[in-house]
């Protein structure tokens, strides 16, 4: 009897070790190396602004979203935080109540947000909404929403920073 139950053991402990593990791609100190990002506001909410922290180097950033109901948007809410560095400045960039991203231009660390109006005609609020600093940063990205389309997420690349950053895009309320 303990030769089977020794037998079975041994089968299982080699079906366990056979099963592939999930992938996992670990830098220094085991930290995950960067990879591209995305996260979408939950459902009928807007990207109304970004939060995090940034300096030489946009050291995370967080896309700020509201609901869209009643011809209003609703309460901000903080999504999820991309870039792992904890260092840099608080610091957020928030569009005109009544209003909600529909471009954004990158410099990283600098960003700067174009904000429409989220009630039709969508007419730019014309104000600047700058997060970050002005350090000279990696190559220029532009991220605008298709006409009649406004920011509902954010997408990019980062690891200890983020290093890309652009607009997901929804179906603007008619």
């Amino acid at each position: 009897m303990p030769r089977i139950i020794l037998a079975l053991a041994f089968i299982a402990a080699a079906t366990l070790a056979a099963a592939p593990a999930p992938a996992a791609d670990y830098g220094p100190g085991g930290m995950p190396h960067a990879g591209p990002f995305q996260y979408a506001c939950p459902a009928g909410n807007y990207v109304v602004g970004v939060a995090g922290r940034a300096g030489d180097r946009l050291d995370h950033l967080a896309a700020l979203c509201a609901p869209w109901a009643d011809g209003h948007l609703g309460n901000q809410i903080v999504g999820m935080p991309f870039g792992r560095s904890m260092g840099g400045t608080p610091t957020s960039a928030v569009c005109t109540e009544g209003t909600a991203v529909s471009a954004l231009d990158a410099d990283v660390p600098f960003v700067g947000l174009t904000c429409v109006g989220v009630a039709p005609p969508h007419k730019p609020d014309g104000a600047k909404h700058e997060f970050g600093s002005n350090t000279p940063g990696g190559q220029h990205q532009h991220s605008a929403c298709p006409e009649g389309q406004l920011a509902t997420g954010i997408q990019g690349h980062a690891g200890q920073y983020v290093t890309a950053l652009g607009l997901i895009c929804g179906p603007a309320p008619k």
